[in-house]
């Protein structure tokens, strides 16, 4: 900060956030059943033990900001990422843990945090944006399924998970 300096939103960025406050309700929504698609769509992956994904308590609410799973180790995300990668399919690390970050190192920072640091190296994050469309995500579903040889997509078990996949009727 300086003398003079103006940090507040302008009014361009103030519509643009009243935009998406209006769009809230459709938004979420929208992001809850791509959600519950990932779901859906990996739990043969997550029966079989390769993957581990998001668990909301049933008590619990989400904003549903992105979609992420666990896998063994470092060496297989690896091995994950360069196989999506090669297909086509933008998934992502997630985050450096801030302690072992540059930053931080720059300031001495010396920490050991194994169980945070085993958990970076497992996470991927998968595409999740209001945009992705049906097909897409279902791609991206069968392709994790074809990293490990195990087919992907659960078949529906009612009527709603139908709706979720957008295959009713």
């Amino acid at each position: 900060m300086d003398l003079g300096s103006s940090y507040a939103p302008s009014e361009l960025v103030g519509s643009l956030l009243l935009a998406q406050l209006d769009a809230r309700t459709s938004t979420l929504a929208r992001r809850r059943r791509l959600f519950e698609a990932y779901e859906q769509g990996l739990a043969p992956l997550v029966a079989r033990g390769v993957v581990d994904t998001i668990r909301v308590p049933a008590d619990r609410t989400t904003n549903y900001q992105m979609f992420w799973l666990l896998v063994r180790d470092a060496e297989e995300r690896a091995g994950l990422l360069a196989h999506l990668d090669a297909l086509g399919i933008a998934a992502a690390f997630h985050y450096v843990p801030l302690h072992g970050a540059p930053y931080a190192r720059s300031l001495g920072m010396d920490v050991r945090l194994p169980v945070t640091e085993r958990q970076a190296a497992r996470l991927v994050r998968l595409p999740f944006y209001t945009a992705i469309t049906e097909p897409e995500q279902l791609r991206v579903v069968d392709a994790l399924g074809a990293f490990w040889g195990i087919a992907a997509r659960a078949p529906p078990a009612s009527p709603r998970d139908r709706t979720i996949l957008g295959t009713a009727g």
